[in-house]
């Protein structure tokens, strides 16, 4: 009983972390569709979770905030997302 239910949590974490993978694969074609790599970082996290770090600094040029807004409203068209910014948590759906 007890091989049976280690089994079963390897199975869940492995089923975890490619859920995870897969969608870090998702944020990075995002990334590369905007041509942000220069204003955005986009990570994921277990439970679907994206962690979102703008890297164009306190004064974006506007090139930069076309490509900012561009992940922005991509992010918005992925399913089941848990996504908030620091101080202001997204809420799981």
């Amino acid at each position: 009983m007890f091989e049976s239910m280690l089994f079963a949590l390897l199975l869940l974490a492995d089923s975890a972390a490619l859920e995870t993978a897969l969608l870090q694969q998702q944020l990075d074609q995002l990334v590369e569709h905007c041509r942000a790599a220069q204003a955005a970082s986009l990570v994921a996290h277990e439970g679907r979770q994206v962690e979102f770090k703008p890297l164009a600094g306190d004064h974006p040029s506007d090139a930069e905030k076309q490509q900012l807004r561009c992940v922005l409203t991509g992010l918005q068209s992925v399913p089941d997302l848990s996504f908030g910014f620091i101080g202001n948590i997204g809420k799981p759906r």
